[in-house]
């Protein structure tokens, strides 16, 4: 599903099918969620140039097809000898199959030079034991937290937390309550998330970073709650 959203192309065998795939790819969520990989895109490009040191690490947290890591790779030249190790982690392993496909056949075009780790992991162990090996510059998870209770996502941005570096970022997503698609989701595809006002959001993890930020993709659908270590 997210690919047919990110590809934006024209699906089915009949003109009706074409005009009806359209229309849903079109919906404003559909349209955040791809917003939301431009979004993170530009936190990768962020994290990269601002991170001192020789080697950057990033970590993505049910990382699904990892578009922004796709879009990033292709324009690695601007990065040359940047020194940049990117981890996916999801417990969907033909997701993340798809993704490593993706990424390896880009970067073998583009030689970036860059380092990829992709670890499936079922999300209750990073709730029990935390994030693989830690220390990482970035971590971010777009769509994970739209199913977890009050109580869940704490802990897990706990300790998402604490895998990051000194200095380093927390990036976590949430749908917004302001998602003008809500109805469609919930009675046509049976969708049901979890939903949360940007206050909700800075209540819930103003335990990590008192300081922390609350941004929105461009339709304000996409919420992202930014913390720093």
């Amino acid at each position: 599903m997210m690919n047919h959203l990110y590809r934006n192309e024209l699906v089915g065998a009949t003109l009706f099918d074409q005009c009806m795939h359209k229309y849903f790819i079109d919906e404003p969520a559909a349209k955040a969620v791809k917003n939301r990989a431009a979004y993170l895109l530009e936190k990768i490009r962020g994290c990269i140039q601002n991170t001192p040191g020789d080697v950057v690490r990033i970590l993505a947290v049910a990382s699904g097809p990892a578009m922004e890591q796709q879009m990033f790779i292709k324009d690695a030249a601007k990065h040359a000898g940047k020194k940049v190790q990117f981890t996916c982690l999801d417990q969907d392993e033909e997701s993340l199959k798809h993704a490593q496909k993706q990424i390896m056949s880009i970067d073998r075009f583009v030689a970036s030079g860059f380092e990829f780790k992709f670890i499936n992991l079922a999300i209750k162990n990073i709730l029990a034991r935390g994030v693989p090996d830690g220390g990482y510059d970035l971590i971010y998870s777009a769509g994970l937290f739209d199913y977890f209770t009050d109580p869940v996502a704490q802990m897990a941005g706990a300790k998402l937390f604490e895998g990051l570096n000194k200095n380093g970022t927390l990036v976590i997503g949430n749908f917004s309550k302001d998602n003008p698609s809500r109805p469609f989701m919930e009675m046509v595809l049976e969708w049901h998330l979890l939903y949360r006002s940007p206050d909700e959001m800075a209540a819930l993890f103003k335990g990590l970073d008192p300081n922390l930020k609350v941004e929105k993709e461009p339709l304000g659908i996409n919420l992202f709650a930014i913390m720093k270590k």
